[in-house]
């Protein structure tokens, strides 16, 4: 608020500015800067709406003046500033720093940066610091009081982050410049920042002793209201202490001083009264009391050392028990790791044991015929019917091994993801009725009764080469390990939304240990084939994938001694595509 005097020169000037602006001609180019100049007064008076009029006036009539855009810019900022708008207040710094650096008029930099460092000092403190930092550099030894100024401001940026010991650097370099310049009133408030963050931190002595200082100036300038706030602050240090009737007397001075600050508002009453305090301050302290003191502060310092090293410990042990915890953890997750993988790596050596076992075996009969065979065909003297029945023998030497190769690469692409399902509509009715004829040729040949009983539309949605793969190897099984004379069914038919087919033998059926390795890769099973047919123990391993390939299921009905029912489930096509 503006005291009666001030108003009324605010009030002169006013009108003294008013009365020149009328007499001024339009367009004159005096008149930017009587705009600027009545919106200082305004900002000065606190009527800030009128400023913002004026300030707007001059921007407008000072499109080729860039000092005097600078200056409106920055005068727009503060008030911004003033109205807690910082965002607009940097726009229009921002501005003033862009014009200034257009038209290289570096001697603004420095008021332009500290203005900057202002607007961001209450919301982003450690850009701020960087920003008054640079006004320095730009002030250079130029301006004494601004390089002050700035220094107070950092130190006051740094104390609000606790960063006390940077703020007591700064606060001492402003304190360093107002004593070289013997500027006792800006000494007053320099002391007042460097006693009060010094106090903060803790560093007692020296806080005492500026604080001291700026009490007698704060007395001689009349900075009646800061008085107060200093006493506690010497009171604190002493509570601290533990000089506790020191601290009182302290307090009570400074009550002592806000009341005669609101009865009298004398700054002889002030000095009065601090200096009867001062001198009661003196003569409590005594020997006696200092001793105990410093007692009490012994027994707090070991307290505090103990509770720390307890704390320490403890902390110490925490971490070693919780750095054990976890390698134990994680010696236990490898042992585990190490065990699935040895368990595997057992798997993968009895498979391959099984691998070399079937070659050697099921490979070496076909192979060794066929030498036999060839070796027998160069002999002289063999009929046509002779040497045609070799061959035959020799093609079914060729077709056994054949079968066998193919089997293994059909599980190899199907383990390794690499089997391509090519879907189309299968009428499975259909498909077989062609597969039971060309597998009850082979029946026939063993006098064994085959029947084939299936509905019809039967639609499915698959892959013809998979369906071969499935029904085939188990009308081959069927066949294979069902006897001379046997009995094989097959059935097929629909139910609900699947597709259902069935391969029924009168073989010898499946123990309960064969089942639990029933479709497992290179199982040998304890039922043989029946007519010294060959068996790779892939056949079932291979109907599994396919089946599962298909999203089908596979079933097992079956006892020891009374045959096998495989049944076979598949979905069926939705919507029946062929139904006509």
């Amino acid at each position: 608020m503006r005291s009666k005097t001030s108003a009324g020169e605010f009030d002169r000037a006013l009108a003294i500015g008013d009365s020149l602006q009328a007499n001024l001609p339009e367009g004159c180019r005096r008149l930017p800067a009587l705009y600027l100049q009545k919106g200082r007064i305004h900002t000065e008076t606190e009527q800030f709406e009128q400023a913002f009029v004026e300030y707007h006036k001059a921007l407008q009539l000072s499109a080729n003046k860039p000092e005097l855009l600078i200056e409106i810019n920055v005068q727009i900022g503060s008030l911004h500033r003033r109205a807690a708008s910082h965002e607009k207040a940097l726009k229009y710094l921002r501005k003033a720093i862009a014009i200034a650096k257009e038209h290289h008029i570096d001697s603004l930099n420095g008021e332009l940066y500290n203005a900057y460092g202002n607007v961001l000092s209450s919301h982003e403190i450690d850009s701020s610091i960087y920003y008054y930092k640079q006004a320095i550099i730009w002030y250079g030894d130029s301006c004494f009081s601004c390089r002050r100024t700035i220094f107070n401001n950092i130190g006051s940026n740094y104390a609000k982050i606790g960063d006390y010991e940077l703020a007591i650097s700064f606060f001492d370099k402003a304190y360093q410049l107002d004593s070289t310049h013997n500027d006792s009133f800006r000494l007053m408030r320099t002391l007042f920042n460097l006693g009060r963050v010094e106090y903060i931190y803790g560093k007692h002595n020296q806080a005492q002793g500026h604080l001291k200082l700026a009490i007698k100036l704060a007395q001689i300038y009349k900075w009646k209201l800061s008085i107060p706030f200093m006493v506690n602050m010497l009171g604190g240090m002493k509570a601290a202490e533990g000089q506790n009737e020191a601290a009182y007397q302290y307090f009570m001075r400074a009550a002592t001083i806000d009341d005669s600050l609101l009865h009298a508002n004398s700054a002889e009453a002030i000095a009065n009264a601090l200096a009867s305090y001062e001198l009661e301050e003196a003569e409590m302290k005594n020997k006696l009391l200092q001793q105990e003191n410093e007692i009490i502060k012994k027994e707090t310092q070991f307290r505090t050392y103990t509770l720390l090293f307890v704390l320490v410990v403890a902390l110490i042990l925490g971490l070693l028990v919780f750095y054990i915890s976890r390698k134990r953890k994680e010696l236990r997750h490898f042992s585990q790791s190490l065990d699935a993988q040895n368990e595997k790596l057992k798997e993968l050596i009895k498979e391959k044991d099984n691998l070399m076992g079937m070659l050697t075996h099921d490979l070496k009969t076909p192979l060794g015929n066929l030498k036999t065979i060839l070796y027998m065909l160069r002999e002289e003297g063999l009929s046509g019917a002779e040497r045609n029945e070799l061959f035959e023998d020799a093609n079914s030497s060729a077709e056994a091994g054949l079968d066998l190769i193919n089997d293994l690469l059909a599980v190899y692409r199907e383990e390794t993801q690499n089997l391509e399902l090519n879907l189309s509509e299968i009428d499975f009715s259909v498909f077989l009725k062609a597969l039971c004829q060309q597998y009850k040729v082979q029946a026939l040949a063993k006098e064994q009764s085959f029947s084939c009983t299936k509905e019809s539309g039967l639609w499915l949605m698959a892959s013809e080469s998979i369906l071969k793969s499935i029904a085939g190897n188990l009308l081959s099984n069927a066949i294979k390990f069902t006897p001379r004379q046997g009995k094989i069914q097959v059935n097929a038919w629909r139910e609900g939304d699947t597709i259902k087919f069935k391969v029924s033998d009168s073989g010898p059926g499946f123990s309960d240990k064969d089942k639990l390795k029933l479709f497992g890769k290179f199982q040998r099973l304890s039922a043989q084939p029946t007519g010294s047919e060959n068996s790779t123990g892939l056949g079932l391993h291979l109907v599994k994938l396919m089946v599962d390939k298909l999203g089908g299921t596979i079933d097992l009905e079956s006892k020891k001694g009374e045959g096998a029912t495989f049944i076979v489930g598949l979905k069926a096509a939705q919507p029946n595509p062929r139904s006509k």
